[in-house]
C-alpha cells in the first residue's frame, strides 16, 4: 500500500540540472566547506546573488533551514526576478512549514511566466502548500498542472492522489493514476491505481483491481501488501473466507519484516489495516500510534483513524 510521510519536496531532475550551475564549482566539497568559502568571499568582496545562494543551498544540504531562507530571502533582495533563487526560497519555506509565504512567492513567479522549466515545480510547489493548509481541491488542481507540464514526475501523481483520495473523489483518482500509468512504468503507481479502484467500494473496479494485482503478486518476492489489496478486493465481491485467508497469510509476512528497533512506518500502517480487517482493534491502535510517531501522514492515516473508530463503535454496541 502506497502512503505518504513528511518529507522535503522533490524539485524534478530538469530543474535540478538548471539550478546545478553555481554549486559545481564546489561539487567535490562538503556543504560547510562551501558555507565557509563562501562566507569568505563575501566578507572580502561582498554578496552577489549567485554567492548567496550557493550558501543558502549547502546551509539546506545541512538542514540549517533558517539560514538558508535568510540568504534567499536576501538574494531576492539584490536580484528581484531571479528565478534560481525564487524556486530555492520557495522549496525551504516549505520545508520551513510556512505554506502561505511559499504559495504567496510560487504564484508570483508563475504571474511573470508560467512557461518556463521551473513552472512544473511551482505549480507542484502550490500544490504542497495548499495540501499543507488542507485546501485541497486547490492543492489536487496544482499537482494536475504541474503533472500536465511535467508528465515524468511520479510524486505529483501519488500527491494528487492522496488528496482526491481526502476529498473522497476516487473516481477522479482512477483516472488520474491512469493518466500518469500512460506516461510512466512504475510497480507504485501501478499499486496506488489498484487502491484507488477498490477505493471506489465498486464491484466491478474489485474484478478489474484483482485481475490487475494478480501478475504482481505472483512475481513478488514480498507479497504482504499485495494480499491485503487483494483481500480487500476479495470482501467488495462478497468473498469474507477467501479474504480472511490473504489477510492471515499477509499479517504472517508482516510480522517477519517489521523489525521492533527500527519499525518501517509504511509496514506498521498495512500491519495495522490487515488487523482492523481482522478485527482486532487493540493492537491495529498501536501499530497506527506507532506509524504516526514515524512520521504517517495523509490519506492512510485519515481512512485507518476511521476505520478504528467505526471498529470501536461496533464494539461498543
Amino acid at each position: 500500500m502506497v502512503a505518504k510521510l513528511i518529507r522535503l519536496p522533490r524539485v524534478p531532475l530538469v530543474w535540478v540540472a538548471l539550478c546545478a550551475g553555481p554549486l559545481l564549482g564546489f561539487a567535490h566539497e562538503g556543504p560547510q566547506h562551501v558555507v565557509d568559502e563562501v562566507t569568505a568571499l563575501i566578507t572580502d568582496e561582498g554578496e552577489t546573488t549567485e554567492r548567496l545562494v550557493r550558501r543558502a543551498q549547502s546551509y539546506q544540504r545541512m538542514g540549517q533551514l533558517q539560514a538558508a531562507q535568510q540568504d534567499l530571502a536576501r538574494a531576492l533582495v539584490l536580484s528581484p526576478r531571479d528565478r534560481p533563487a525564487g524556486v530555492a526560497l520557495v522549496q525551504v519555506l516549505l520545508a520551513c512549514d510556512e505554506p502561505e509565504q511559499a504559495q504567496t512567492l510560487a504564484e508570483s513567479m508563475l504571474a511573470v511566466s508560467a512557461h518556463g522549466a521551473d513552472a512544473a515545480f511551482l505549480y507542484a510547489a502550490v500544490g504542497d502548500a495548499c495540501a499543507q493548509m488542507d485546501r485541497l481541491a486547490e492543492a489536487a488542481d496544482a499537482y494536475r498542472v504541474a503533472s500536465k507540464k511535467h508528465p515524468g514526475e511520479l510524486d505529483w501523481y501519488l500527491k494528487r492522489s492522496d488528496v482526491l483520495a481526502r476529498l473522497g473523489r476516487h473516481q477522479d483518482r482512477v483516472a488520474a493514476l491512469q493518466d500518469g500509468r500512460r506516461v510512466l512504468t512504475s510497480v507504485v503507481l501501478a499499486q496506488e491505481w489498484i487502491e484507488a479502484l477498490i477505493d471506489t467500494g465498486d464491484p466491478h473496479s474489485a474484478q478489474l483491481a484483482l485481475a490487475s494485482l494478480a501478475p504482481y503478486l505472483d512475481r513478488a518476492r514480498l507479497k504482504s501488501s499485495w494480499r491485503l489489496q487483494r483481500a480487500r478486493a476479495l470482501r467488495l465481491l462478497n468473498q469474507p473466507a477467501a479474504a480472511e485467508a490473504e489477510l492471515s497469510t499477509a499479517l504472517e509476512e508482516l510480522r517477519l519484516r517489521i523489525a521492533p528497533s527500527k519499525p518501517d512506518a509504511l509496514l506498521l500502517a498495512d500491519r495495522a489495516f490487515v488487523l482492523i480487517l481482522l478485527g482486532r482493534g487493540e493492537e491495529a491502535e498501536a501499530d497506527l500510534d506507532q506509524a504516526a510517531a514515524c512520521g504517517l501522514r495523509g490519506w492512510r492515516m485519515v481512512r485507518l483513524r476511521t476505520l478504528m473508530a467505526q471498529h470501536e463503535a461496533e464494539m461498543a454496541r
